[in-house]
């Protein structure tokens, strides 16, 4: 059954079915009506690979140290026209308006930019566990052909 919602002068809420009954809240109970009404829905975190062309692709340092110094390239580009873009806006009428567009403008394109930063520090501690993994491995070994050559010796 459709409600309408109405916030009269005193802060009571006021709701009003279909059937035309009236039911009085005080203002205190807004909030819960609400949230009792919807519920949120969050965004998918997890990066698609339009945003970040290497996903799952195992790369190695120097791979990572490139595709590091583009982004960070990038990054000051994007951070340049945003400073160009602010400066423009102040020549216009709706002032807060046009910083506010090309402020979440920015941040779409930077959240981009924050994906494959993400992506690059995974593919960089990938790394360093395969190469911890390979040193401990490599000690292990020097350790038991120095325990067998030290048992075998006289």
């Amino acid at each position: 059954m459709p409600l309408n919602l109405n916030l009269d002068s005193t802060g009571v809420v006021r709701i009003v079915c279909t059937a035309g009954r009236l039911c009085r809240l005080p203002g205190l109970c807004m909030p819960l009506l609400l949230a009792a009404c919807s519920f949120p829905t969050l965004p998918d975190s997890r990066p698609t690979v339009q945003e970040v062309p290497f996903l799952g692709q195992q790369m190695t340092q120097e791979q990572i140290s490139t595709r590091r110094a583009e982004v960070v390239a990038s990054r000051a580009t994007l951070r340049q026209e945003l400073a160009q873009d602010k400066a423009a806006c102040y020549a216009r009428f709706l002032v807060n308006r046009c910083l506010r567009q090309h402020q979440d403008a920015f941040t779409q394109r930077d959240h981009v930019y924050q994906l494959q930063d993400i992506e690059l520090n995974r593919q960089e501690r990938a790394l360093k566990d395969i190469d911890t993994q390979l040193r401990l491995q490599h000690k292990a070994a020097q350790a038991a052909a120095q325990a067998a050559s030290s048992s075998t010796a006289p």
